[in-house]
């Protein structure tokens, strides 16, 4: 013992040829005092302390000293005050370290401005030396991925340790203890950045040195891409023979009357009554194409070199992925399905394929990017199954109709398509729609009607005057005659999914692209006379769906993002990609192309050409402004012009500029027979976009 003089040192230095655990400890406090036990190392570094706690007694500093190295022992008062006459005792027992304490490679890694790197993921062995001691490690993830960290110790040791992944900036991100977490493993979903794990004792626990084995390692989350209503490659078999049946560019030109689409597309009722569905050809099986992990059948719809290009779906969004190091059946895969089906069948399916992708990436969780009605599905996978949406990360929208789209109604009643003319004809579309469980589910729904109803009923043929339209109830779909579609069963149904889908949130973090600037199908006035539906536009959609419904603000978007863009092309175009590529590595920031706001709502003038008598306008029809160029349009016989893009509407037909600028003039010549009189003759409407007709 000794005098305590404000501080007194001690200077040792381990004799040994082995590392050794040192115990010091400090006995017979004089009465009134509080003296604080110390011990440094050679660099001046607290290595292990002690001080009395409220009942008097203290623990003794216990560390593990390496061999041939000084150590100090100081004693100090609080505060620097002491007893002149009383004496202390200090014991000092150094004893050969336990044969699992190593010495730490690693060290000096006691802080953020002196951390080891770690490369090539597997396990390290290192020590906790002392209990002030504190072990960092750094690594860099350069994907979205799942953080998993073992700290493995000897449970025959006193001391506890903690794990502690923090970011960038040093913030807690998950912890795990060794004596109280069973499987002292711990697991968190980031984005790419710089991550810190952090070994250290656990704070009032006995302590000895104590050796561990980390064991890491990252799985990327891996991504799945989701196509939208007839974005997947559908294949029939029959007799042991797989042909395409969606889309069947070969036999497409003769399709008009009784082509493959028309055989082997069209569903039916089950039975009378029932929203379940099964082939009209029932020798015929549908399923979408296999191979290439799902892109396949979503890459391209076609592989016909003469429309591949324009037949693109997610071949470039993949390939972007790539580059950014996701791999192809590892960590992004696609998801084919049949959408003529319901998506709460395609559910299922959809769960089915999360499970086999986190099986596969070794993950807990998945990024969804999903194109049109593949929001929709998703969504209706993760309401019917709760459960599921811990497994999401984050979903991504392109062009998704939240609220449905009148060109739904379109298909049905009048058929659609899909913006393919020429070698698809709306007829046959109008049949693979009339039973269809996906496209009645894509109608626009009670809250698009409540915001801006799409149908009207005109009393007469023509009405300058506004006030006279009568906006149609969303009930009236069901009964009007003028309106009513052909399966009301299927028409509920879909009403009673919209509604699920709107009002119930969603626990994931969700981001909506949105199309705008393209001619737009808003709605239809309804003929009282004749039931002729008169279309009619805007310019604020995406072509396909309108602003109100892609727009919808559902709980749970964290961020929307604009861009001049048609329906189709969003999973292609380049600025969009480049924007979900961000978003899937965790940054919001707006790429250059896209828009934080919405774009400007234009107008545009477009021409309608129906006849009085309800029948079918067959004529001639010149455009042009100088040089004049002749269409013929004939019922059932499709032609494009190069200066319109012509939409049939039952009889009545619509010449839309294609740039959404101003037409070009037109005259129209009747059919050889009809006369141009108010009773029969073609009567051709210059319409200006956002006004009454």
């Amino acid at each position: 013992g000794s005098v305590l003089n404000r501080r007194w040192w001690v200077k040792i230095k381990s004799a040994l040829t082995q590392d050794q655990l040192l115990t010091i400890a400090l006995d017979d406090i004089p009465s009134g005092q509080s003296y604080t036990l110390s011990l440094f190392d050679d660099h001046q570094r607290l290595v292990g302390q002690a001080a009395e706690d409220e009942k008097r007694s203290r623990r003794p500093v216990s560390v593990q000293v390496e061999k041939d190295r000084w150590y100090y022992i100081a004693v100090a008062g609080a505060g620097d005050a002491h007893d002149k006459t009383g004496y202390y005792r200090l014991r000092v027992c150094a004893v050969p370290a336990k044969p699992n304490v190593q010495p730490d490679r690693f060290e000096p890694n006691n802080g953020l401005g002196e951390v080891s790197p770690i490369t090539g993921g597997g396990s390290l062995a290192a020590t906790i030396h002392h209990q002030d001691d504190t072990d960092y490690y750094m690594f860099d993830v350069k994907l979205a991925s799942m953080i998993c960290a073992t700290l493995a110790v000897d449970q025959s040791g006193k001391t506890a340790l903690e794990l502690t992944l923090l970011d960038e900036r040093g913030r807690l991100l998950a912890q795990i203890d060794t004596r109280k977490d069973k499987s002292p493993t711990l697991r968190f979903h980031g984005d790419p950045g710089t991550y810190y794990l952090k070994v250290a004792p656990r704070q009032h626990s006995p302590f000895s040195a104590q050796s561990y084995r980390l064991t890491g390692r990252t799985a990327t989350i891996p991504v799945i891409l989701i196509p939208g209503i007839g974005g997947s490659r559908l294949m029939a078999t029959e007799a042991g023979q797989v042909t395409e049946a969606w889309l069947d560019i070969e036999d497409m030109p003769l399709d008009y009357i009784q082509g493959v689409h028309r055989r082997v597309l069209p569903l039916v009722p089950v039975r009378a009554g029932s929203v379940e569905m099964v082939q009209r050809a029932p020798e015929v099986t549908i399923t979408p194409e296999a191979g290439d992990a799902g892109f396949r059948a979503t890459a391209f719809l076609s592989y016909n070199p003469l429309v591949q290009k324009h037949a693109e779906q997610y071949h470039s969004m993949a390939e972007y992925l790539e580059k950014m190091g996701y791999i192809k059946g590892v960590s992004l895969f696609a998801f084919p399905y049949d959408w003529r089906k319901s998506s709460t069948e395609n559910a299922g399916k959809l769960k089915r394929q999360i499970d086999e992708v986190l099986a596969r990436s070794r993950s807990q969780q998945v990024q969804l990017v999903a194109h049109s009605m593949g929001g929709l599905l998703a969504r209706e996978t993760l309401l019917a199954y709760p459960a599921y949406q811990s497994k999401i990360r984050r979903i991504v929208y392109l062009g998704t109709p939240f609220l449905g789209a009148p060109r739904a109604y379109q298909a049905i009643k009048f058929g659609y398509n899909f913006g393919i003319p020429v070698i698809f004809s709306q007829e046959t579309g109008r049949q693979i729609a009339e039973y269809s469980p996906a496209v009645y589910e894509l109608l626009p729904s009670r809250e698009y009607v409540r915001k801006q109803t799409y149908l009207y009923m005109l009393p007469d043929l023509y009405t300058p005057d506004t006030s006279k339209r009568q906006p149609l109830e969303y009930e009236r779909i069901y009964d009007h005659p003028a309106a009513r579609l052909p399966y009301i069963p299927l028409v509920q149904f879909g009403d009673k999914l919209q509604q699920k889908w709107n009002r119930t949130p969603l626990s994931v973090s969700q981001y909506s692209i949105v199309g705008q600037g393209q001619i737009t199908l808003s709605g239809y006035e309804i003929m009282s006379l004749n039931n002729q539906h008169v279309p009619f536009y805007d310019l604020n959609g995406d072509g396909t769906v309108p602003f109100i419904s892609a727009n919808h603000a559902l709980a749970g978007i964290r961020r929307t993002y604009y861009v001049r863009e048609k329906h189709a092309a969003l999973p292609s175009n380049p600025d969009v990609i480049q924007q979900v590529a961000l978003l899937l590595s965790g940054s919001e920031q707006i790429q250059k192309g896209m828009s934080a706001v919405p774009v400007k709502k234009a107008a545009f003038d477009y021409y309608l050409l129906y006849r009085r008598d309800g029948a079918f306008p067959d004529a001639a029809i010149q455009t042009g402004n100088k040089v004049w160029k002749t269409r013929e349009i004939r019922n059932n016989q499709q032609q494009v012009s190069g200066e319109f893009e012509i939409e049939f509407h039952g009889n009545v037909i619509v010449l839309l500029p294609k740039a959404g600028g101003d037409p070009p003039a037109i005259r129209v010549t009747p059919e050889k027979g009809v006369r141009a009189s108010e009773e029969g003759g073609i009567m051709v409407e210059k319409v200006h976009s956002g006004s009454a007709r």
